[in-house]
């Protein structure tokens, strides 16, 4: 079986499951239920800020119940998509794309953008090169996820034939910190902590390889049920994402991300990590369409898309002009 049917077949496996929840769900009282999912990172912070101060559910109003779960990684959210059990969430571009391209455009749209940059290849401190790292066993967060395209289609680049693994994000910091791998392609605060608390070294800074030094981290999706059955929800979210990225662009707000990144890691993390994480990112709804299409384009040279064609994955309902900008490194 050759490589690009055996990624294919994986990718293809969550899109033939069959939705088993209801697209429109009540609550015992009968209020609507919505249901929104996110990732415990930095690069999800307009998320994690929405929900710790209660604007996402002040903006869907009381008439609605809000139902926020966590995800280690953008293609099981996508999975819960397909499955209906989410009308709505934050992803990286590339399991959005495959998302879309795996159920014939059926399943979902990108409704915002987000997050850009925020992700780097680190590596332990003996690893002086990119050759350094052949043969070596590298992390990335979920097989077919934003960080592992850019991993393996760096490498492929680079004409290195390395061991890529799809790693939780804590077990990756887990392994770095035993030496059992060499490296690891993670977003914040992911790759700061690999830097701050376990002495790694950044090899590569992913911005450094987009033509305009910014890629996209995370979007905003939603479902195709959300958007035909409760398009005023999916508004409002699209609204709250915004305001989170407003508030974002003044460092004050960031003690509310700190605070539910605690809650959701079980710990604290030193404000060394939390600076150098916030660091990286750029806060921004503006839509990064060409660096889109490149994510696709670059998916698919790896095998993981039938296609590079993205045509129609953004919702222009919901489309709106730059909201803000934060800093970079």
């Amino acid at each position: 079986m050759d490589r690009r049917f055996t990624i294919l077949a994986l990718l293809a496996a969550a899109a033939l499951a069959p939705a088993c929840r209801s697209s429109d769900p009540r609550a015992s009282d009968g209020r609507r239920i919505f249901r929104l999912g996110y990732l415990p990172n930095v690069t999800h912070a307009p998320a994690l800020w929405g929900l710790e101060s209660g604007a996402i559910g002040s903006a869907l109003g009381p008439s609605v119940v809000l139902e926020a779960r966590a995800f280690n990684a953008g293609p099981a959210v996508i999975e819960a998509l397909f499955a209906s059990d989410l009308d709505a969430a934050w992803v990286g571009p590339n399991p959005a794309i495959n998302g879309f391209q795996r159920s014939h455009g059926k399943a979902l749209r990108i409704v915002a953008f987000s997050v850009a940059n925020g992700a780097q290849l680190v590596v332990q401190p003996q690893i002086r090169s990119a050759q350094d790292l052949a043969h070596r066993k590298i992390a990335s967060p979920a097989l077919g996820n934003t960080q592992d395209v850019a991993l393996r289609s760096w490498l492929s680049r680079e004409g290195i034939q390395s061991e890529v693994l799809p790693l939780a994000n804590p077990e990756t910091l887990l392994l770095f910190g035993r030496g059992a791998i060499a490296g690891a392609w993670v977003p914040e605060p992911w790759s700061s902590r690999l830097v701050v608390e376990q002495k790694g070294v950044v090899l590569m800074e992913e911005r450094d390889l987009w033509p305009a030094r910014v890629f996209p981290t995370s979007v905003l999706v939603a479902s195709a049920a959300a958007l035909s059955k409760r398009p005023d929800l999916v508004q409002k979210i699209v609204e709250a994402n915004a305001d989170a990225v407003r508030a974002l662009a003044d460092k004050g707000a960031r003690d509310l991300v700190e605070r539910r990144l605690a809650r959701e890691l079980g710990k604290k993390l030193p404000q060394e990590v939390l600076d150098r994480a916030f660091a990286g990112l750029v806060f921004s709804t503006e839509v990064l369409d060409a660096e889109l299409r490149k994510a696709a384009s670059d998916a698919h040279r790896l095998g993981f898309l039938e296609t590079a064609d993205v045509e129609g994955i953004l919702e222009p309902r919901f489309a709106g002009p730059k909201a803000a900008m934060g800093g970079t490194r």
